[in-house]
């Protein structure tokens, strides 16, 4: 039996790699790509019916870059492994950054031309832009930042990141999604306190007055807050609705 040449078994198996990502994972065509796609058959219909070389050249380049363009994007973006990581503290209308971890899981191929996009939460919650990756080394791992602004408190659910290539010529884009599921918390937002709030407007802030035992008062009715009021018996709730600082009354009881 002869000896297999142990590069031609190497390229057997990437060959096999390649036509698996090929029918497992075909990349989805732009709309350049189509342009290219179109335009490669009308011309190749031409040469056909003319018999002209010239014809055949042209409808020749424009298969090779197809050929390029539906194949590498596949190859490119598989082995990638995907890790978000949040801060802790984040609160609403504030930017935050947010990390993607890229660990290419290949021996042999860089990752080239990644786009990487939070996927969720739903709604516009969170205005995420993205980040561009020139640049995966075989058997490397890359940290890339892009912020992100969450416009509301709550929690919301992530759902993963979404990896894209479509290296070299634009004209075909393959996109995985990497399940990172996790809870967003997000805080109110942080406000700025006015020296004056519990003064009279001119920075003047009286004494406040001692609070009488609470089970010797009974609530009357809200009014205005007046300096040298104690700021203990404000009504937050009603005074947020109503723009002003509203204050509880109360009586003693006899």
């Amino acid at each position: 039996m002869l000896p297999i040449d142990p590069f031609l078994i190497r390229a057997i198996r990437i060959l096999r790699s390649v036509f698996r990502d090929l029918l497992l994972g075909a990349p989805r065509a732009t709309i350049p790509g189509r342009v290219l796609v179109v335009s490669t058959m009308t011309t190749a219909t031409i040469a056909i019916l003319s018999g002209d070389s010239v014809w055949y050249l042209l409808a020749s380049i424009g298969a090779a870059v197809a050929l390029a363009s539906f194949a590498l994007p596949p190859i490119l973006v598989r082995g990638i492994r995907a890790r978000r990581i949040l801060p802790r503290a984040i609160h609403a209308g504030t930017p935050i950054p947010v990390r993607i971890s890229l660990t290419n899981g290949k021996r042999l191929l860089p990752a080239i031309d990644l786009a990487v996009v939070e996927v969720g939460p739903r709604r516009g919650l969170l205005e995420t832009p993205g980040a561009y990756v020139p640049l995966v080394p075989a058997g490397s791992t890359v940290e890339v930042e892009f912020w992100a602004r969450p416009r509301a408190r709550g929690v919301y659910k992530l759902d993963g990141v979404s990896v894209s290539s479509a290296f070299p010529f634009g004209f075909g884009e393959k996109r995985v999604r990497y399940e990172t599921p996790g809870d967003l918390y997000v805080y109110p937002a942080i406000g700025r306190f006015r020296p004056d709030f519990l003064g009279d407007g001119d920075g003047d802030v009286r004494r406040p007055q001692a609070a009488p035992a609470a089970s010797s008062l009974e609530f009357l009715d809200l009014r205005r807050f007046r300096p040298g009021d104690n700021p203990r018996h404000i009504h937050w709730k009603v005074s947020a609705r109503r723009g002003e600082r509203m204050l509880r009354q109360f009586a003693r009881r006899a």
